[in-house]
C-alpha cells in the first residue's frame, strides 16, 4: 500500500509538512456500491483514496493529527479538537478523558463549544470555565462560547469519540425558536442548516444544491441538520425532489399547514412488491445464491436457529 500527503489540490507535501492522507494500492477500496458520484469524490484523478485524515510523515514514519471533518476553523486558522483538549488537560488533571472541544455554525460564525463530563453534579461550574477561558485565551486567542455538562461522553465500538452526536444531543434543546409553517422561519432554519454544513459559502435559493457543486453525501447530510431543526423526518429524496432551496421551503410550509397530509396516515399493503438491493446472497440456511434465496422466500422456509458455538 502506498501514503501520500498532500494539499487541498491534491499535489504531493515533502516530508514532515501537514495535510490530508491519500492511500493508494490493491487492499484499497475501487469505490462505492453502484454510486459513481460518491466515488469520483473520494477518489483524486489519479486514483489516490482521499482517507479524511490529516497526518504527515515524519522521520519516525506515518503520523494522524485528526480527521478533517473534526477540523476546527476560526478566523482562518485551524485547530485540531484533540490539541486543545490535551492542552486543557495538562492543566487541570481532573478534566483528563472527561472533555470533548468542538464547533459549530453560530450566527454564520464558527465558534467552540466546550463538553465537560460530570457523573453526579450537572451545574455550572463558572469557577472551571475561568480556568478554561483563561488557557485557551493565552494559548491561542480562542474564545469557549458555550459549556455543555453531559452524563458521559459517547464512543464508537472502536472507541472513537462521537462529537457530531454531542454537538446534535446539543442543538436538539437548543435551536432556535422557529416555526416551520411560516416561509421566513423556515427560509432562516434552511439557512441555518445550510451554514452548519457548509460554512460561509453563498446559495443560490432559485438554483438546485447539485448545480452549486453539492454531492449527494452532503445534500444527505444537509437533510440531517434540516430533520433536527424541522423536528421531522426529512430525507435527500425530498431534496432531490423539490430541487432548490426554494421549491423546498414551498413544500415544507405548505405541507405543515395542510392538516389533512398532517392527520391522515398512508394505507401500506402488506402484500407489495419488494426489491433486494445489493444483497451478496449469503443467508441463513446455507443460501448462497439467488435461487436459494427464492426458494427460501416462496416456501416461507423459516432457517433461524441457535448462534454456533464455534462464533464465540
Amino acid at each position: 500500500q502506498e501514503i501520500r500527503i498532500c494539499d487541498s489540490k491534491d499535489t504531493e507535501l515533502p516530508n514532515e509538512y501537514v495535510g490530508n492522507l491519500q492511500i493508494k494500492g490493491k487492499n484499497v477500496t475501487s469505490g462505492y456500491y453502484n454510486n459513481p458520484e460518491a466515488t469520483k469524490k473520494v477518489f483524486t484523478k489519479d486514483g489516490w483514496l482521499k482517507t479524511g485524515d490529516i497526518g504527515t510523515i515524519s522521520s519516525i514514519g506515518l503520523l494522524i493529527l485528526g480527521r478533517q471533518k473534526e477540523m476546527i476553523i476560526i478566523h482562518g486558522q485551524n485547530y485540531f479538537p484533540h490539541d486543545l483538549e490535551q492542552l486543557i488537560e495538562n492543566h487541570i488533571i481532573e478534566l483528563q478523558g472527561n472533555i470533548i472541544i468542538s464547533s459549530h455554525i453560530i450566527d454564520q460564525t464558527e465558534k467552540l463549544i466546550i463538553f465537560i463530563k460530570q457523573r453526579k453534579k450537572r451545574d455550572a461550574n463558572l469557577q472551571l470555565e475561568q480556568k478554561i477561558k483563561h488557557i485557551l485565551s493565552e494559548s491561542s486567542g480562542l474564545i469557549a462560547s458555550k459549556f455543555v455538562y453531559v452524563k458521559s461522553i459517547p464512543k464508537t465500538t472502536s472507541g472513537k469519540i462521537q462529537r457530531h452526536v454531542l454537538v446534535t444531543n446539543y442543538l436538539k434543546t437548543n435551536l432556535p425558536d422557529f416555526t416551520s409553517e411560516n416561509e421566513t422561519d423556515a427560509t432562516k432554519m434552511f439557512q441555518l442548516a445550510l451554514s452548519s454544513c457548509f460554512g460561509k459559502k453563498e446559495f443560490d435559493f432559485s438554483k438546485s444544491l447539485m448545480d452549486q457543486d453539492c454531492s449527494s453525501m452532503q445534500i444527505a447530510l444537509l437533510a440531517e441538520k434540516l430533520s433536527l431543526y424541522f423536528k421531522k423526518s426529512i430525507s435527500a429524496t425530498d431534496l432531490f425532489e423539490y430541487s432548490t432551496p426554494h421549491n423546498f421551503i414551498n413544500y415544507i410550509t405548505k405541507k405543515n399547514t395542510n392538516t389533512s397530509t398532517n392527520n391522515t396516515a398512508k394505507k401500506i399493503s402488506p402484500f407489495q412488491p419488494i426489491a433486494v438491493v445489493g444483497a451478496s446472497c449469503i443467508f441463513p440456511g446455507g443460501v448462497k445464491n439467488i435461487d436459494g434465496l427464492w426458494d427460501l422466500l416462496s416456501n416461507q422456509k423459516d432457517v433461524i436457529g441457535s448462534i454456533p458455538n464455534d462464533r464465540w
